[in-house]
């Protein structure tokens, strides 16, 4: 039953990062650290998956020319 859970809250909360962005780390903490992670491991789980699909998303965006590289410096300090 608990595997059915977590297969439950990952379908969820794939859905609510792909609608969002990343914005699935506001369920995936929570549930991870439900069952059994510290809030460390939570977070670095969640951001582990968040930092790979931002720099995909990324290439994908360049790769169409939906933005230039150039256009988006002038926000990467305040991404940092």
């Amino acid at each position: 039953m608990n595997t059915l859970k977590l297969i439950i809250s990952g379908i969820g909360i794939g859905a609510v990062n792909s609608l969002f962005g990343s914005g699935g780390g506001l369920i995936a903490v929570p549930t991870l650290k439900k069952h059994g992670l510290s809030q460390k491991q939570a977070q670095a789980n969640s951001i582990a998956v968040i930092l790979p699909l931002s720099v995909i998303s990324t290439v994908m965006y360049l790769h169409k020319g939906y933005f230039s590289l150039n256009e988006g410096l002038i926000y990467l300090p305040f991404g940092f």
